[in-house]
């Protein structure tokens, strides 16, 4: 929510909401809404997208990636 309120491209009289989209199989989306000018929603979008991962880093809460671990086992045949 810190990082919606300081950047200067959102529209500070519109509200702004960060929720809990959905609970997943290895992990929680989360979705931040807000509004900004139309020339501005691109740039903003990006440079939110970027400054949210910053402060999820900042605040040591890490992303999980989908991992896949595959195991072969080579034996030979008699």
């Amino acid at each position: 929510m810190n990082v919606l309120e300081e950047d200067p491209a959102v529209v500070k009289e519109m509200e702004r909401n960060v929720f809990v989209d959905s609970l997943e199989e290895s992990g929680v989306n989360l979705c931040a809404r807000c509004w900004a000018q139309q020339n501005d929603f691109w740039p903003a979008k990006w440079r939110l997208t970027e400054q949210i991962k910053y402060a999820l880093d900042t605040a040591e809460i890490k992303i999980p990636y989908p991992q896949l671990e595959v195991y072969l086992d080579r034996q030979k045949e008699s």
